[in-house]
């Protein structure tokens, strides 16, 4: 009877020992520096599992899911890759200002140097070359999150080691949670939907293969990332930037500073009059919002010589203190 007892309250000891354990992984929190207040909080509250059902709701779209469903929060934050603790990996040019048209240094000169800032990069690529944020993980000590549905790109992210969130996925242009069609194309890759910028044949030629990306709202990922507020947010996603704008949650989410590319080519030409009415399409956005003022567009003007010619609009925020 005694080694009878023993046994129970050895097996009740393991029990309670494996719940301590679980509630450690899976109710703490994890903090990183680079937000406005200082920290990004990730909550792991796992009081309720994610059903295959749910899963299968996630990828097909039906039913629809609610942007702020908690389930959804949760299905995010697991695909989501925590920054990388190593040093910087770097394969290319080690020059700070990787962008590709000196983004970086314009938004550094509207923020006036502004250090441990946060930034999203969605279109972010392979988080090296022709990166908009990497100048300010380097220079300015930021933290951030990259955003890339192409899955090679998003591998070779990985191993540069970045210090950032990341997460290998695309934003839907209509905020619906589902699985939808993505051309491989290298930079020129992106959704295969027919609202994209310029025609499907078109896109087509550089494709070398289509795979299915899982899209979520903007929204949502912020909202699982527990993100209020955005110090830079470059939208680069070949073609879909007015339909992810249309999106966003300005009342909920304020962000400082925009770059938004705008150029478009039809039928693997540049299109003067496609890409004045993308930029004129992002405009309207903006100013629909009332919260923001252009900073101009890169590169310049002067360098460009034409609206038409440039490549990105930049944006910021009307109330922000201390900008240029």
């Amino acid at each position: 009877m005694l080694r009878s007892n023993r046994q129970v309250a050895l097996v009740v000891v393991g029990v309670l020992f494996g719940v301590l354990f679980l509630q450690s992984l899976f109710e703490g929190e994890v903090n990183v520096t680079g937000s406005k207040d200082g920290v990004v909080r990730i909550s792991r509250d796992w009081s309720h599992f994610i059903r295959s059902s749910d899963v299968l709701a996630f990828q097909s779209g039906q039913p629809r899911t609610a942007m702020t469903n908690y389930k959804l929060l949760r299905f995010i934050r697991n695909h989501v890759v925590a920054p990388s603790a190593e040093p910087l990996r770097l394969f290319e040019s080690q020059e700070l200002d990787r962008s590709q048209v000196g983004q970086s240094t314009r938004v550094n000169e509207i923020l006036n140097g502004r250090t441990n800032g946060f930034y999203v990069e969605c279109g972010a690529a392979t988080g090296e070359g022709r990166s908009n944020s990497l100048y300010f993980e380097r220079a300015r000590n930021w933290h951030g999150l990259l955003i890339e549905a192409d899955p090679f790109a998003y591998q070779s992210l990985l191993a540069r080691h970045r210090h950032a969130y990341s997460i290998n996925a695309c934003l839907s242009p209509n905020n619906q949670t589902k699985l939808m069609k993505f051309d491989i194309a290298g930079e020129g890759g992106g959704l295969n939907l027919a609202e994209r910028a310029g025609p499907r044949e078109t896109i087509s030629k550089g494709v070398s293969s289509t795979t299915f990306a899982q899209c979520f709202p903007i929204y949502s990922i912020l909202l699982a990332l527990e993100v209020k507020h955005i110090d830079y947010f470059s939208l680069d996603i070949e073609g879909l930037e007015v339909e992810i704008l249309k999106t966003f949650p300005w009342g909920a989410i304020t962000v400082d500073v925009w770059t938004v590319e705008y150029r478009t080519f039809i039928d693997a030409e540049f299109s003067k009059t496609a890409s004045i009415q993308r930029y004129e399409d992002i405009k309207a956005v903006f100013e629909a919002t009332g919260l923001y003022e252009e900073a101009g567009v890169l590169p310049p003007l002067s360098e460009s010589g034409a609206i038409s010619k440039s490549l990105d609009v930049v944006y910021k925020r009307k109330q922000m203190i201390g900008s240029h």
